[in-house]
């Protein structure tokens, strides 16, 4: 136990000394150490980070995980974990840090179908784009999400499903189900994504209409042709900062601020 600290405090300097000489490749180098440590020890050190009183704290610690990608794979159950922070800025940054971790991620998909549904469409969004990162793995789960109670959860995943594209294909029935959906966002969204998904669908698709309308009488003019309307396409799934959050900084000195906050005191 006292070894595995003594290492930690040890990739710490390494890593304190690296970014405070703000070299790249000194920055690199410390990330190696840390990854020498392997997974459980990165997440020894970041995960005392995502307890932390502090929101912002939080926050870095889970970007500082989401910027290591597949090599934080370890800290994704923490992260998952960490969904149900009462801050809506640190469960945006842990759904960021998920999807920036990737396929790898696949153990937060229950957690992320979860936040499809946060009363913050910025968390809730940046879930979505999180499971579209994740990437195949989320398709059973999104399938499955396309019946939820909440038509905002069945308009994401539909989004969702359509960019993951066509490893996507096993939810076809359910998007069709879904274009009698009471909500028009939703059937919008499910025509869209069907046609991401399988343009042959689609087209051999025929919906009902909703309501019938009475037929207007009959007059010797022939009818004119309304031009054809096009639904614009909705903007890809990704995640924007949250409203009224300071300016962006580097990882590096997010990460740097955290570690000197979180170890200063220490020797």
């Amino acid at each position: 136990m006292s070894e595995n600290k003594g290492k930690n405090q040890q990739a710490l300097g390494a890593l304190l000394g690296a970014l405070n000489s703000g070299g790249a490749e000194d920055a690199e180098q410390a990330l190696d150490a840390l990854e020498s440590l392997g997974q459980s020890g990165m997440s020894d050190i970041l995960a005392e980070g995502l307890d932390s009183d502090d929101p912002e704290l939080r926050v870095t610690a889970a970007n500082a995980l989401g910027n290591l990608g597949y090599r934080a794979k370890g800290s994704v159950p923490r992260l998952a974990e960490a969904l149900n922070d009462e801050e809506a800025s640190v469960r945006w940054g842990i759904a960021e840090a998920l999807g920036n971790i990737g396929p790898d991620a696949s153990a937060a998909i229950p957690a992320l179908i979860t936040t499809l549904g946060d009363f913050m469409p910025i968390v809730a969004r940046a879930a979505a784009a999180a499971l579209v990162k994740v990437g195949a793995g989320s398709v059973p789960a999104l399938n499955a999400a396309l019946k939820d109670t909440n038509s905002s959860v069945r308009e994401r995943a539909a989004q969702a499903l359509g960019e993951i594209g066509a490893d996507a294909k096993a939810a076809v029935p359910g998007l069709k189900a879904l274009f009698m959906d009471k909500e028009a966002d939703v059937r919008d969204k499910a025509k869209e994504a069907l046609g991401q998904i399988d343009p042959n669908a689609i087209k051999a698709t025929t919906v009902p209409p909703v309501k019938r309308i009475a037929k207007a009488p009959v007059t010797s003019a022939k009818p004119s042709k309304a031009p054809p309307t096009k639904t614009p396409k909705a903007a890809p799934l990704k995640a924007t900062p949250v409203v009224g959050s300071r300016p962006q900084m580097s990882f590096f000195d997010k990460l740097l601020n955290w570690l000197k906050g979180l170890f200063g005191g220490k020797k």
